[in-house]
């Protein structure tokens, strides 16, 4: 709606100025338009300061607001102790093993070597006759269990003894007999050496205790080097990402420019990509006017016209047309006569070539002058 107010009002003053002027020099009324950009946020998070005003003018990379920082803040924290983690674990393997490691791995593989050979050989013959000396007591238990089982078995048909006394005993007597089952198989184990199966468990036991201790007086091969370092890699990474979403904590002008608009306020919640400021750049303001059909004949793109601001009407400054739009911005019904076709306008967009002689923000009205030389040389 503003648009279509601010061509109707521009196609009347050109009308007018048309009607009035007849002259060799011909003038119109024009319009600036400041170019516009929205600032938004890469993160979301809540406002704790917004640190411009609309109207005030900002530097590039200047920062406009700050967003609550403390989870990002942690995540750095979090990111750097996992990079410190990770650089140890290189370090560690880059060392080596420690002298109380190979010696422990040594004493490792001596004690496996004992045991296997322990098992292929058997028991000594001190332990074997320790193993006898079991049996035989065993035995004399067992001859004393017998005697009393066939006593109370005859003093139970006498009536003297009971048959719970008797059950007891005989419980007795079979336990005594199972664990001399079981010592005259240690015995023949013992006699005979470990079986096939216990001695393959301890070969295996020997060959990866030795498998160790190569695997550190070689040092850390070249995968797991790699490993170490790919993790040290991720963990940097890691540290940068954090670092970032620190740096858009704080929201910065991308160009220099004036604040036009600020939609949010200090304790308000921004989600990501959400325009908090709109920003024009006076600097590439450009110049919106109509010039009649008449006129196209002395105006191309590149010709340079004299334009005035009001409030400094003595100090003209050049603008140059780099636009001239094909269509015409109001056509009449039916086109015949002379003054007809000077209703047909035409839109025109200027570039100021020279300082102007007061920063022009958009909306501004100007007068543009196009004289009889339109080329722009000195």
């Amino acid at each position: 709606m503003r648009t279509s107010v601010v061509i109707r009002a521009g196609m009347l003053t050109t009308l007018l100025l048309v009607g009035g002027c007849r002259t060799a020099s011909k003038g119109v009324s024009g319009v600036v338009e400041a170019p516009r950009y929205n600032v938004s946020t890469e993160r979301g998070g809540r406002i704790t300061d917004v640190l411009v005003h609309e109207g005030e003018e900002v530097a590039a990379d200047q920062v406009l607001l700050r967003l609550d920082c403390t989870g990002p803040l942690l995540a750095v924290d979090e990111a750097n102790a996992a990079l410190a983690t990770a650089n140890a674990q290189l370090a560690l393997v880059m060392a080596g093993p420690r002298e109380a490691e190979l010696e422990a791995a040594g004493a490792a593989v001596d004690a496996a070597r004992q045991q296997e050979r322990l098992a292929r050989s058997g028991a000594t013959a001190e332990q074997i006759a320790q193993i006898d000396a079991a049996i035989d007591a065993v035995e004399a238990r067992i001859s004393y269990a017998e005697h009393n089982v066939q006593r109370l078995t005859q003093l139970g048909g006498a009536g003297v003894s009971t048959q719970a006394e008797l059950d007891a005993v005989r419980v007795e007597l079979d336990a005594a007999r199972a664990e001399r089952a079981g010592l005259v198989a240690r015995r023949s184990e013992a006699a005979g050496g470990a079986r096939r199966e216990e001695r393959a468990i301890l070969a295996s036991r020997t060959e990866g205790a030795r498998a160790r201790l190569r695997g550190l007086e070689e040092g850390a091969r070249s995968e797991e080097v790699a490993i170490a370092a790919g993790a040290v890699e991720r963990a940097q990474v890691a540290v940068r990402v954090a670092e970032d979403a620190v740096d858009n904590c704080d929201l910065r002008a991308p160009r220099a420019g004036v604040v036009s608009i600020i939609d949010f306020e200090v304790g308000e919640v921004v989600g990501p990509g959400t325009p908090v400021f709109a920003i024009e750049t006076p600097d590439a303001a450009e110049i919106r006017t109509y010039a009649p059909q008449a006129w196209l004949a002395d105006l191309s793109v590149g010709s340079v016209l004299e334009v005035r601001v009001d409030g400094f009407p003595d100090r003209p400054f050049a603008a140059q047309v780099i636009r001239i739009h094909d269509t015409a911005e109001f056509t009449p019904g039916n086109v015949q006569t002379p003054e007809d076709r000077m209703l047909l306008v035409y839109r025109m967009d200027l570039r100021v070539r020279d300082e102007a002689p007061m920063p022009l923000r958009s909306g501004m009205s100007v007068s543009v002058r196009i004289p009889e030389d339109t080329s722009g040389a000195p």
